[in-house]
């Protein structure tokens, strides 16, 4: 979670190969947020399909 708050905070600002920062406009600010959101989405579907997949294990093991 800190990783996303650090990357949250960072997200006006963009570097380019120089390393200056120059401030993102807000269309791009939206894509960064939306392909984190994403990241995360995707991993939590991850984390509900092998808890699903533990509980049916054991389910078979006690039938």
């Amino acid at each position: 979670m800190e990783s996303l708050e650090s990357e949250l905070a960072n997200l006006s600002y963009r570097q380019d190969k120089w390393g200056m920062k120059t401030e993102l406009n807000k269309v791009e600010a939206i894509g960064m947020i939306a392909e984190i959101l994403r990241d995360l989405l995707d991993a939590r579907i991850i984390d509900i399909q092998e808890r699903i997949a533990s509980l049916g294990a054991e389910r078979g093991k006690s039938a």
